[in-house]
């Protein structure tokens, strides 16, 4: 059994600072001092969409340090209280962090090895725990003391930080070269075919709906069921692929219902139409789910167009320019049915539309290697995590 002390003894907290809309500026201004906030906090720490606050509103223990790790601790979203970067350099000479923040200084530890403390499981679900029973979203300072956690020798850690440090960076690896695929697909379309916004070619032009069968799924809400069918939508197409880990279930009458007007099939794509717009997914393996909120869009037999050219047409700037002309709802992005149905797609002769589906088949089994070794990654980077916080 592995001795554990509490985190309040190695490491101290300090606050974020707080402002008036008076002691910010937008842009760079002498005798102003950046400010982290929550947004900056990614995989690392990003540097952008900054705000600059009065310098004597800062003072010194709230300068970001080498080694210091950022926290967010209050937000409206619980699932970003918690949510950790540490710090190792910036593009200024000082910089500091916002009130929603904070900030844990190591002292008598080894910094990156208490950053992945901050990455494990144990941390992630007790954290969570605690913001899912307030009724303000936030972290106080005894949340974060209170936590357990394993502290080897200073050799030990340093050891397992290494060991750590290299898988993460193998991960991060192949997910570069995940997302490298997909940029040389989009490449490619714009290579084969041009800007179907400009249609270069001057290929002939039909509506979506003239040359496909476009309908919609239930836009009502039915009753959720512990046991039954998925019901998706935006929130399960996640980088254009169907995911059914959250998905809420319907029952068998409310599936059965949905489905006589908007059954999905194999070869179809999903388009959400409601909030998360633009991320059209191909249905590839034999689906047993309805649609709510989503554009249905099927092939019909002896079609002008392949369903892996209109899935990257939809996938280009294409539709993000459909989006910005027609936008409407408010605040909330929604793309009409018959907006849907109307768009313009450009016709380029099917051997050419065949030619770039074998270039797209051939970039995805490539994907699948890189995707698999991600997948091995990842399971041992959970595995290691639990074997040294766990």
């Amino acid at each position: 059994m592995k001795h554990k002390i509490k985190l309040a003894a190695v490491c101290q907290q300090v606050r974020g600072v707080s402002y008036t809309p008076k002691d910010e500026k937008e842009v760079p201004t002498e005798g102003y001092i950046p400010i982290l906030r929550a947004n900056n906090i990614q995989e690392k720490l990003e540097f952008n969409d900054l705000i600059y606050v009065r310098s004597s509103k800062i003072n010194n223990k709230q300068l970001l340090g080498v080694g210091d790790i950022l926290v967010c601790a209050s937000s409206g979203s619980k699932h970003l209280v918690g949510k950790a970067a540490i710090f190792f350099s910036s593009p200024f000479s000082k910089i500091s962090f916002g009130a929603f923040c904070k900030v844990v200084r190591p002292q008598n530890i080894y910094a990156p090895y208490l950053f992945h403390f901050f990455n494990s499981a144990y941390y992630r679900h007790t954290i969570s725990e605690i913001a899912q029973g307030a009724n303000i979203n936030n972290i106080r300072n005894e949340h974060l003391n209170n936590l357990d956690i394993y502290v080897p020798s200073e050799l030990e850690q340093k050891r397992i930080a290494g060991i750590l440090d290299k898988v993460q960076s193998l991960i991060a690896l192949q997910k570069q070269q995940l997302e490298k695929l997909d940029l040389l697909i989009k490449s490619k379309f714009i290579d084969m075919f041009g800007d179907p916004i400009t249609n270069p070619h001057h290929f002939d032009v039909s509506t979506l709906g003239e040359i496909c069968d476009v309908r919609d799924g239930t836009h009502d809400s039915p009753n959720y069921v512990l046991e039954g069918y998925p019901l998706i939508t935006s929130k399960n197409v996640i980088n254009g692929k169907i995911s059914l880990a959250e998905a809420n279930l319907i029952s068998l009458a409310d599936f059965n219902n949905i489905n006589k007007r908007s059954k999905v099939d194999r070869g179809d794509i999903l388009l959400p139409m409601i909030g998360t717009i633009g991320n059209p997914a191909l249905v590839i393996e034999t689906p047993n789910y309805a649609i709510k909120n989503m554009a249905l869009i099927k092939f019909v037999i002896n079609s002008k167009c392949l369903n892996i050219y209109v899935l990257y047409l939809l996938r280009s700037t294409f539709l993000d320019n459909v989006v910005r002309n027609q936008q409407r709802g408010g605040t909330q992005k929604f793309l009409a049915l018959k907006t849907i149905r109307s768009l313009p797609i450009p016709l380029p002769p099917i051997p050419l539309q065949t030619a770039f589906a074998n270039f797209v088949k051939s970039v995805e089994q490539q994907k699948e290697v890189f995707t698999t070794r991600l997948s091995h990654l990842e399971t041992l980077y959970k595995s290691l995590m639990q074997e040294y916080f766990g």
